[in-house]
């Protein structure tokens, strides 16, 4: 259908509502026209937003002795910002709201007017370090480098919303003072005089008028030492103690010991390379540590939200999460074995990396007996490994002797990755659940894509229906949300997470201006099209 009329004006065409409903005729309902146009459309919804961010920073640093510092930290960022969504009375979706609400009677239960929906968040971050640093060469081979310290993190995001109806824009006025957002609620699914296949739905609720105050604290101590003998061996040590106000049940899981030890070999140095004139640098290196991860979206308590009962005005309170004082850190084992290298005078430079990552602890879903009153819970119980390998190559091909002349580099990097689920005890209970991306498959990448095999069409009593096969290879034409369908018969299609990625990244120069151009590639995944 076309937007236009032949004489050019906007032709009426029909969205959410019959355009020939006999109530649009009715003068006496007052409802509003149904008909709907795109280029209309553009000039009567509005969303614009802004963002202040101001980051204010103070660092001392004292010397205590040769080789030895001291030194402090603070930062405070104050981020501020504000959305906001105008819908016109003349806009589609207004028209067709206040038309909902619209009793037989005549009645409208919605003032006539825009809506203005506004959300402000202001968040105060704060940020204390203190550190102090060594370092010193002893007997012109043996440098031991070391440092410690404690950081202490506070963040605080309030973030209040509103919306207003009945809105206009050029007078600045609103209806929110005749509007009963109790009995809009209480008339949700009652019949409306738009027609027999209409209800009341879709009004301002009492989740349009929230606030959220979310304060969290971080503490953390760490210490790194290095140990290099005669600029060729070198050893590394490092730990690091995270504390957060997240898992609070049980002390033995609030803080998180994190550590990590390497080795380093700089071939260069070594007598018998001396004749590589051609080598300027050849490091191997390796490296085993922990690391964990903290996910905020969980809790040790029982959590709730509290609202207010839009009908009686009541304060409630609804559970979110059931009490887990079991709930820990993540933690991620890693092994990196890799090489820096430089050659020809510093002409090409690169390095090779192979990692290997065990995940432990991870968050995952696990069934509960739905007579505790839950359904399921998230615990510290997947496990995960991630592998792969790392090339990064940098090549000076013209290097300029002088501003005047042209200069021409590239970098290329190439990556292999390949994760799979180890271990995760909740099984997709339907075949749709199966599909989602989100549900984790033993076996298979975090992030699998699966399918049903399509068995085509097939019309039956003069309804076209789209079929799927199970298992056994039986045709089905059910709906694949239905229990019929199951998890068995649902197939692997491939990683959503490419496996292949790749880059080049050519750059000219030429009198003190630079032109670069980036070349990627990503393969070995799919994607439901």
């Amino acid at each position: 259908q076309s937007m236009s009329l032949p004489d050019g004006s906007l032709a009426p065409m029909e969205a959410a509502a019959y355009l020939d409903e006999p109530s649009l005729k009715n003068n006496s309902y007052g409802l509003k026209p149904e008909d709907y146009n795109p280029n209309d459309e553009l000039n009567r919804n509005f969303q614009q937003g802004r963002e202040t961010n101001i980051r204010s920073f103070v660092h001392a640093k004292a010397t205590l002795a040769e080789g030895w510092t001291v030194g402090g930290m603070f930062q405070y960022e104050d981020i501020y910002q504000k959305s906001e969504a105008y819908r016109e009375a003349d806009s589609y979706d207004m028209r067709h709201l206040y038309n909902l609400y619209t009793a037989a009677d005549g009645t409208h239960y919605l003032p006539d007017g825009g809506e203005l929906t506004t959300r402000t968040a202001e968040g105060a971050y704060y940020t204390f370090r203190a550190q102090t640093d060594y370092s010193h060469l002893f007997a012109g081979k043996y440098l031991f480098e070391a440092l410690g310290g404690f950081e202490f993190r506070e963040s605080q995001l309030r973030s209040p919303g509103t919306l207003f109806t009945g809105y206009d824009e050029t007078s600045q006025t609103n209806n929110m003072g005749t509007t009963s957002i109790g009995q809009l609620k209480g008339l949700e699914g009652a019949a409306s005089a738009l027609g027999s296949f209409y209800t009341m739905i879709g009004a301002p609720t009492g989740d349009n008028y929230t606030t959220s105050d979310v304060l969290h604290r971080f503490y953390s101590i760490y210490f790194n030492a290095n140990y290099t003998y005669d600029s060729r061996y070198s050893a590394s040590v490092s730990y690091r103690v995270d504390k957060a106000d997240l898992f609070g049940a049980d002390p033995e899981f609030r803080g998180r010991p994190l550590w990590s030890v390497g080795l380093g070999w700089n071939v260069q140095n070594e007598t018998f390379m001396k004749q590589a004139t051609w080598l300027d640098a050849l490091k191997l290196r390796a490296s085993y540590g922990l690391t964990g991860n903290i996910a905020q979206d969980f809790s040790s308590f029982l959590t709730a939200t509290i609202g207010v009962n839009e009908i009686n005005g009541i304060r409630v309170a609804t559970l979110n999460t059931p009490p887990n004082d079991q709930l820990r850190w993540e933690k991620t084992a890693s092994l990196n074995i890799g090489a820096d290298f430089a050659v020809m005078n510093g002409r090409l430079t690169g390095s090779l990396d192979y990692y290997h990552k065990k995940g432990t602890d991870l968050l995952t879903t696990t069934d509960l007996d739905p007579t505790t009153g839950w359904s399921n819970q998230t615990i510290n119980n997947g496990e995960m490994t991630n592998r792969g390998v790392e090339l990064q190559l940098n090549g000076e091909i013209l290097r300029p002797r002088s501003r005047q002349q042209v200069g021409f580099s590239a970098d290329l990097s190439l990556a292999y990755n390949q994760n799979e689920v180890t271990s995760v005890n909740h099984a997709a209970a339907t075949g749709a659940e199966a599909l989602e991306s989100w549900t984790l498959h033993q076996g298979y990448p975090a992030h699998s894509l699966f399918s049903y095999r399509f068995a085509g069409m097939k019309e039956l009593r003069g309804i076209q229906y789209f079929g799927w096969y199970d298992a056994a290879g039986n045709p089905h034409y059910t709906d694949i949300n239905t229990e019929e369908f199951t998890p068995q018969d649902v197939v692997y299609s491939g990683s959503l997470d490419p496996k292949l990625s790749a880059s080049l990244t050519p750059q000219l120069s030429w009198q003190g201006f630079t032109v670069s151009a980036m070349l990627a590639y990503y393969g070995g995944h799919v994607m439901r099209a």
